[in-house]
């Protein structure tokens, strides 16, 4: 029937609108909605976001409550944290730049609208690439996102992981055999992806051996001019960024690494041995577990985890990731959900049960967690969770009768 084809963007809708009240932004002053609009404010003046007066000099013209917020509150901690005030590559900040070309009120609540949207497509094109049995599973995935944990607080505190989290799915749907527009989508998720390049390595990886095995010449050629276009552009303007964003990244990762998400902050508060050797230990695990489940998988799923699985292990490799950047993990959560309808009696609630757990409890209580002690280790945990999610999944959904067809 025809109203079972707009089922999935009811749900969606009904989750973003059952988790609205969590995510609407806090005070612009004590997130990061208004530096960003800041970074793009100064972009489109001419001015480098990397130097320390140039936030001055905004602080000065406009002293607001908002302005000295940020001057009090956010340059101090992002000096601290990485020694500079802009630790992201020049091209990020163009991002923000449409938004700044509007008042603070309305370029701000543009912003984190933008943010809202960006999810929901996001989920929306990501979700439409899986071999679905039924509408109700995929509608309940989507309307699940509205309460992923990574989403709502990463919206909530004005970062744009969710931009990231399009570019994923852009990507992906560029990969998709015979999909439409193939290419352009593929460009533009590559220039999305690009905005935070440290927590998605794996993923390009994956995506270029894609390229390459499926002879996407023309493709993989065309993304690349156009990410070395805006890279060279980008350095030629600002040329301190290069500098500044390694010295930004060498401070982060040796001086606070302790309040990082990362693999390495979570094996040190384990307290198991010695962390240096127990987190590359843990990585060892995941990847044997992403591996099993990508051999594993039933053919149908084959290709859709193998990509999925790239995240996850690409932040349990980073040096520094904060627990809204976990928001990358969703299509893992969505490929699992897919692979419980290939699983039948107990089997399927015990799987759909591990999901639950997975993907929506443990990230909210590693927050919890992350308030009363005051780091963020537990958060560190959650993308080692995913590659044993998917390997039990697949194992189970290999055993079920009728596993499917390959991937094309």
């Amino acid at each position: 029937m025809r109203w079972r084809a707009f089922v999935p963007y009811l749900a969606l809708t009904t989750g973003l609108v059952v988790s609205a009240p969590a995510y609407w932004p806090v005070p612009y002053h004590l997130g990061d909605t208004f530096l960003l609009w800041s970074v793009g404010r100064m972009i489109l003046g001419g001015v480098s976001p990397y130097e320390p007066s140039s936030w001055a000099a905004a602080a000065a013209r406009d002293p607001g409550e908002v302005v000295a917020g940020v001057a009090v509150n956010v340059i101090p901690n992002m000096v601290a944290l990485g020694g500079v005030t802009w630790p992201y590559p020049p091209w990020t900040g163009l991002l923000f730049a449409p938004f700044a070309a509007l008042p603070v009120e309305a370029g701000t609540l543009a912003l984190h609208l933008s943010y809202v949207a960006a999810g929901g497509l996001a989920a929306l094109i990501a979700t439409a690439g899986l071999p679905w049995r039924s509408t109700a599973t995929r509608a309940v995935a989507l309307a699940g996102f509205g309460l992923f944990q990574p989403f709502v607080m990463g919206t909530r505190a004005g970062q744009f992981g969710t931009f990231l989290l399009l570019g994923v799915a852009l990507v992906t749907h560029g990969l998709t055999p015979g999909a439409r527009l193939a290419t352009p989508a593929l460009v533009v998720g590559a220039l999305l992806v690009a905005a935070k390049p440290h927590v998605a390595l794996l993923f390009v990886v994956v995506v270029l051996i894609a390229l390459v095995r499926r002879r996407r010449v023309r493709a993989l050629a065309v993304t690349s001019l156009a990410l070395a276009v805006v890279a060279a552009a980008s350095l030629a303007r600002f040329p301190e960024s290069i500098s500044a964003v390694a010295e930004g990244a060498s401070s982060r990762a040796s001086v606070l690494g302790s309040l990082f998400a990362t693999t390495w902050t979570f094996a040190r508060v384990l307290g198991v041995g010695d962390w240096r050797i127990v987190a590359p230990l843990l990585i060892g695990l995941t990847a044997l577990a992403a591996a099993v489940a990508v051999r594993w998988s039933p053919p149908v799923l084959r290709w859709s985890i193998a990509l999925s699985l790239s995240l996850p292990l690409s932040l349990a490799i980073s040096p520094y990731v904060q627990s809204y950047d976990d928001v990358l993990l969703a299509p893992a959560a969505f490929v699992a959900l897919a692979a419980t309808e290939r699983v039948r009696g107990g089997g399927r609630v015990a799987l759909a049960l591990a999901v639950l757990v997975v993907a929506v409890a443990y990230p909210w209580l590693a927050i919890v967690l992350q308030m009363i002690g005051g780091t963020q280790a537990s958060s560190g945990l959650v993308p080692l969770l995913f590659a044993p999610l998917l390997a039990a999944g697949a194992l189970a959904a290999r055993r079920a009768p009728r596993a499917g067809r390959a991937d094309p």
